[in-house]
């Protein structure tokens, strides 16, 4: 008999098609089934912790959408999106407007706009493109003050200026203004967009010793000015003393810079519109004898459609892919995120705007700011390049080719330095990041070993987890959350699968506490009506047994006191139990008439004294009937270490008629069904979590060892097997899912203390017979923690 050791599960669920390649270094740290166990990055698996129901969404009817908005890692908050209305939730709960009245905001997006979104976020403002809306500003100057606004785009952008044979000019310099065209050009789309003009060449181009007159017009450096005084030098840099005009030298008046722009107002014909005037007319393009043709319309809006992509970089905000310039990408003036202007010549903080010459024409779908700007399109990735210090400005950008392999429409994620995308099919998820051997952004397949969890199936959402386990959480098409620890420094990349009684359909991390939390929306059958939940996942750090929770879409009742109210135990008699009725005063408002059958509860070494109350007084006083006799420690004195229990709940609504796990004071309570949103316990207890079952197992792959010989076809023999755990409880063991016994654990604890948790090695006999799959299964069924940093099978091997 052998024992056979594997030491680490990073490798997560590893895929049928490479069960047989046991020459893989990730054949030894990899399973073959990881069912809601979460591979850790150091190298055990952990049973997820259950998730906290906070609300079901505002119509049930339709999917939802979670995004996040993070102004600090202290100041966090989670939107749900649904038809034309946002809500906010923070802290595992929802932001209300007024006490019990959810805050609801007004947006644009119907439920099918929805999975098509794209945002970023600098300080309060969270930015959002959709292709057929302007794009909005979402902002947060308070708790419960939320609006939605349209980004206020300024200055353009425009198209390229037309090179055409139809002219405009405008009516007049400012205010409202006719604009006329000589060949069709306006429609209403363009109601609401804006227009430059820009006059034809005009004015006396300056030539050495030429003589000015009163009144020339002239043109430098794109702006026009106009001469005050007569001289022979037309120079435009006049050196003479400011009141003395003696020498000769011209006074130029500026006039303006020699273009305008302004919003359309109306359209009365394909050859007339009415505009209001943002930046003055230039006098040329004045006038039917300033038709000119150097006019361009709006990039934004009308048929042209809006930016599908945002993000911020180098101070510039950035948009890119309109539905009518699918490659083309714009970029704001330095530190000014809203004017799209440019200047004549052009300066270094101007906006820019550029196309990427691709050979096919692929929408650009997302921007990525990494040290360089990464644009990833339907089907290429591509670097923004820049001059000397990598600066962009509007004369040194140029854009360079990475690959061709196509991004998907859902958002990318930045880890650490290296940015993760899903391929355009949604079955392939890649790392961008620069590689030094081929001097590109590249990065290697991380769904290649575990492509089973992919077959038929799509991501369509997910949000990375940084603290505590380094997951990338993902929703598949079939409301099955897949996880992927990842640790790419360590090369650490570990799939395992997630299920519910329900469909996981939308996800989103945002930093709360000292952790990450991940909240999710799951659809799940309640009475036979579809609900949807927004639920929030527990921490898996437990100060204490009784704060296990391992359910789903639970709730917690939890009695202990935690503030300063003391409760005194007096009696007429003794102190022991058979004496009769004890006197409760409390310092404070604790109890209720209907606390009559509960009980009060006083830990007592490892004992607990309990009271369960047989007639209520007031809220200060009830009288009780005691399970022990009265300790002198708790006699007449006045303690802060008690706590209310129950056997009665309500409020459970949510999970109308659902077989429920329950966990009374760190004990497995028998399941119950909730009936008419409550549900009773066979006993009362302090601390009870009350949710929907998890099944959580893991299976090892077929057992090797390195020998001469492979013993991968030889028929084994697994008798007994031995783990080493960490705050591990209730697990069962076999050689598969149809056989398993249940390590049975108490030891030393007092009758009124939970099962401890084991830490160590913990042993198990298996039932076991001869076959060749040598495969060992282990299961948590109950609300408990289970963690499992390595498996030692004994293994007998023997003929083929």
């Amino acid at each position: 008999m052998t024992s056979i050791l594997q030491p680490s599960f990073t490798g997560g669920e590893l895929s049928p098609s490479l069960h047989g390649r046991v020459d893989l270094a990730r054949y030894a740290t990899s399973l073959k089934k990881c069912r809601n166990f979460i591979a850790q990055q150091y190298g055990g698996v952990k049973n997820r912790a259950g998730t906290r129901f906070i609300s079901e969404v505002q119509n049930s009817a339709i999917r939802h959408r979670l995004i996040p908005f993070e102004f600090s890692t202290t100041q966090t908050y989670v939107l749900e999106f649904g038809n034309l209305t946002m809500r906010v939730f923070k802290d595992g709960g929802i932001v209300e407007s007024s006490p019990g009245v959810p805050l609801v905001v007004v947006t644009p997006y119907t439920t099918a706009d929805l999975p098509t979104l794209n945002w970023t976020q600098s300080a309060d403002v969270l930015t959002i493109v959709h292709p057929d809306y302007q794009p909005r500003q979402i902002s947060r100057t308070a708790h419960t003050a939320w609006t939605v606004t349209e980004f206020p785009n300024i200055n353009g952008p425009f198209q390229d200026i037309n090179v055409g044979a139809t002219t405009v000019y405008a009516s007049a310099a400012t205010g409202s203004v006719t604009l006329t065209a000589s060949a069709a050009l306006f429609d209403a789309a363009m109601i609401g967009t804006p227009f430059y003009i820009e006059q034809k060449d005009f004015g006396v181009p300056w030539e050495p010793g030429k003589a000015v007159v009163v009144g020339d017009i002239r043109r430098s450096d794109g702006k026009y000015y106009q001469s005050q005084t007569a001289a022979s030098t037309g120079s435009l840099r006049p050196t003479h003393d400011a009141d003395d005009w003696s020498d000769g030298v011209v006074l130029w008046r500026f006039l303006h810079p020699g273009f305008g722009f302004g919003t359309v107002t109306a359209v009365g014909s394909s050859t007339s519109a009415t505009m209001s005037v943002v930046n003055r007319v230039p006098d040329g393009a004045v006038g039917a004898g300033g038709a000119t043709y150097k006019w361009a319309i709006s990039a934004w809006g009308g048929n042209q459609g809006y930016p599908a992509a945002v993000t911020y970089f180098q101070n510039r905000q950035v948009f890119g892919g309109t539905p009518a310039q699918p490659q083309r990408n714009w970029m704001s003036r330095t530190g000014n995120y809203f004017d799209f202007g440019t200047s004549q010549p052009l300066v270094a903080d101007d906006a820019i705007n550029f196309p990427i010459p691709g050979r096919q024409v692929n929408a650009v779908r997302h921007l990525i700011p990494l040290d360089k700007l990464a644009i990833l399109t339907s089907g290429s990735e591509w670097i923004v390049s820049a001059g000397q210090n990598d600066v962009v400005a509007p004369d040194t950008i140029a854009v360079k080719a990475q690959g061709y392999r196509g991004c998907s429409k859902t958002p990318p994620l930045i880890v650490g330095n290296t940015a993760l995308y899903i391929q355009d099919k949604g079955k392939s998820i890649r790392e961008l990041a620069f590689e030094f051997t081929s001097d590109t952004y590249t990065g290697q397949d991380l769904t290649q070993l575990a492509s089973h969890m992919f077959d038929s199936y799509v991501v369509s959402e997910w949000s990375y987890q940084q603290v505590p386990f380094q997951v990338v959480w993902c929703v598949r098409s079939d409301g099955t959350l897949l996880g992927l620890t990842y640790l790419k420094e360590q090369q650490v990349v570990g799939w395992h699968r997630h299920d519910t009684d329900g469909e996981f359909e939308s996800v989103a991390c945002i930093s709360e506490g000292g952790e990450d939390a991940l909240y999710c929306i799951v659809k799940r059958t309640i009475g036979g009506a579809t609900k949807r939940y927004v639920e929030r996942m527990n921490t898996r750090t437990f100060a204490d047994p009784a704060d296990w929770f391992f359910v789903d879409s639970g709730l917690t009742y939890d009695g202990r006191n935690t503030g300063s109210t003391t409760i005194t135990i007096s009696t007429a008699t003794d102190w022991t139990y058979q004496q009769g009725e004890f006197t409760l005063a409390a310092s404070g408002n604790v109890f209720a008439s209907g606390d009559v059958g509960a009980e009060v509860h006083f830990p007592s070494g490892d004992n607990v004294i309990r009271l369960r109350i047989t007639a209520y007084t007031d809220s200060l006083h009830v009288t009780a009937l005691a399970n022990r006799d009265i300790p002198v420690a708790l006699q007449a004195t006045a303690t802060t270490d008690w706590s209310l229990a129950r056997a009665s709940f309500g409020g459970m609504d949510h999970l109308e008629g659902k077989l429920c796990n329950v966990l009374a004071d760190g004990n497995v309570h028998p399941q119950l069904t909730v009936s008419s949103g409550s549900a009773v316990l066979q006993y009362a207890a302090a601390v009870v979590h009350v949710g929907l079952p998890i099944t959580a197992d893991i299976e090892t792959l077929s057992i090797t060892a390195q020998s001469p010989e492979t013993i991968l076809d030889k028929k084994k023999l697994i008798p007994a097997m031995r783990m080493i755990v960490e705050e591990t409880r209730g697990l069962k063991v076999g050689p598969d899912s149809s056989h398993l016994v249940e390590i049975k654990q108490r030891s030393a604890e007092g009758y009124d203390q939970a099962i401890a948790a084991a830490d160590g090695i913990m042993e198990s006999q298996i039932p076991s017979t001869w076959n060749k799959r040598g495969h060992v299964f282990i299961r948590q069924e109950d609300p408990l923690p289970a963690t499992i940093l390595a498996i030692i099978p004994d293994v007998t091997v023997g003929g083929a």
